[in-house]
């Protein structure tokens, strides 16, 4: 993962953090050219990521799920168990082996297997 920075004065006015091979082309052009403050920040540099709350990481968890990211914990649980027992039940059916598949791999596993 890269990370550049736009800075203004002592503030940090952008920061982006991508794996994206083209974000990062595009922006190490911009810090190439001086372009506007942009700089790509070294290894050392980088700030480490935000720690997200239990529920935040199961809005995230739902959001990549394609579920519904509102309402509470419990109810944020209870929609990816179900979404995660879909996921497995739909696996066993186009014989893909689950077992160390996160649900997420386990959605895109299922999605090329019903592309093929």
């Amino acid at each position: 993962m890269a990370t550049f920075e736009r800075r203004s004065g002592d503030h940090v006015a952008a920061r982006v953090r991508t794996y994206d091979d083209g974000e990062i082309a595009k922006h190490r052009r911009l810090a190439e050219d001086g372009v506007d403050g942009w700089r790509e920040l070294p290894e050392d540099e980088r700030p480490a990521p935000a720690k997200s709350t239990p529920k935040q990481a199961l809005q995230a968890d739902a959001a990549a799920l394609g579920l519904e990211t509102e309402g509470t914990v419990k109810e944020l649980t209870e929609r990816i168990d179900a979404k995660v027992a879909e996921l497995r039940k739909q696996a066993a059916e186009l014989g893909i082996d689950d077992d160390k598949l996160s649900a997420v791999e386990l959605s895109a596993a299922i999605d090329a297997k019903l592309a093929e």
